[in-house]
């Protein structure tokens, strides 16, 4: 069990975001909002000005997600909370779905200055 004194949000600044986007989606100088979030970091990314990779950007933006480095540990939830989404939208009911990176994958691991997974 995690110290509760233990900062588990991810610490990162902006230009750390800017660069995942570029290397991780192709996404190119995008307006970055940070959200209110508890545990994670959360960003409202709009106004991209390119993509230099085939992934189509949406015209109401994404959010980003770097989630805590607690839950970063369990991937059978986050590939579960994929699947979930992904099975809600073919179905036919509105919800925030994966915008898959260049990799092909739906969250990549990321060192900041603890393991984190990005979302």
């Amino acid at each position: 069990m995690a110290d509760i004194t233990e900062n588990i949000c991810p610490m990162l600044n902006k230009d750390q975001v800017e660069d995942i986007l570029k290397n991780d989606y192709g996404f190119i100088n995008g307006k970055i909002q940070e959200l209110d979030g508890y545990d994670d970091k959360n960003y409202h990314i709009t106004e991209v000005e390119k993509c230099i990779e085939e992934i189509e950007f949406p015209t109401d933006g994404i959010i980003i997600k770097f989630i805590n480095s607690i839950d970063s540990k369990n991937l059978l939830l986050l590939d579960a909370q994929t699947k979930l989404t992904q099975y809600l939208e073919y179905s036919g009911i509105y919800c925030p779905v994966p915008v898959f990176n260049k990799y092909g994958n739906s969250y990549r691991s990321h060192i900041i200055s603890k393991w984190y997974i990005i979302k």
